[in-house]
């Protein structure tokens, strides 16, 4: 796979690789053609050399290469890891990294990088455009809920998405997932036959309002009258 090629794969969101052979008594690798391009380098340009490697990794991973070949050395499985990489031209990827012992442990290990940067990319992508529309479905829901309370009640829109707040921390549930309820319940015709005492809207049978309830005075207990009050340590009136 040529440079192009790899610019290819990463412009589509799919992921590239290439392959590595070590010998592990020599520490002796070999890349091919692909593993030269990964890292922005023209095939033979370059000794490839855990040196090399490690030059190209974050500092924060440089220690899962000395792991890697402690696991090579005495192992014959697979090691795999995710390395944070730099390439010629410092430009950061992500490449999982896998590696078995083909004959013995300490013998030779076949590998490949694979540089998982284009698909993470991609999967961002689409993650974050899922969000902005949820999000903004959400706001849209919420805006009507808050409309067809304020019309079914006759109160303003300002108490009608109080009253969402409200039921949504009684019940423990999302206000957008509450306002899609109302929503729904409304374009049943189903919600004016619930009315404010509905499980929907909390369920209590509570009179809505927005307004706090004015405190009590607390009751003045007369203050005991007596000797006996004294013993007690509390003040009291004489006869």
């Amino acid at each position: 796979m040529s440079t192009e090629t790899g610019e290819d794969a990463r412009s589509t969101g799919l992921a590239s690789g290439c392959h590595f052979t070590i010998e592990l008594v020599t520490e002796r690798w070999w890349w091919n053609e692909e593993c030269y391009a990964l890292f922005g380098f023209a095939p033979g340009e370059v000794q490839p050399t855990i040196g090399l490697l490690r030059s190209h990794t974050v500092a924060e991973d440089r220690p899962k290469w000395r792991l890697a070949l402690e696991h090579w050395d005495h192992r014959s499985g697979t090691w795999a890891a995710v390395l944070a990489m730099l390439d010629a031209d410092r430009r950061g990827f992500d490449a999982m990294v896998v590696g078995s012992v083909v004959d013995r442990p300490g013998g030779m290990v076949h590998g490949y990088l694979v540089d998982l940067s284009a698909p993470v990319r991609e999967r961002a992508a689409i993650e974050a455009t899922r969000q902005i529309q949820e999000a903004a479905a959400s706001h849209d829901t919420i805006e009507q809920a808050k409309g067809i309370l304020a019309a079914m009640t006759g109160r303003s829109v300002d108490d009608s998405f109080a009253l969402l707040r409200r039921t949504s921390m009684d019940r423990n549930i999302a206000i957008r997932v509450l306002a899609r309820g109302v929503v729904e319940a409304a374009a049943r015709g189903e919600l004016a036959a619930l009315g404010l005492d509905s499980p929907l809207l909390g369920g209590d049978g509570r009179p809505f309002t927005t307004r706090s309830r004015p405190r009590q005075a607390r009751a003045q207990t007369p203050p005991p009258i007596g000797p006996g009050a004294r013993r007690r340590g509390l003040g009291y009136l004489p006869a």
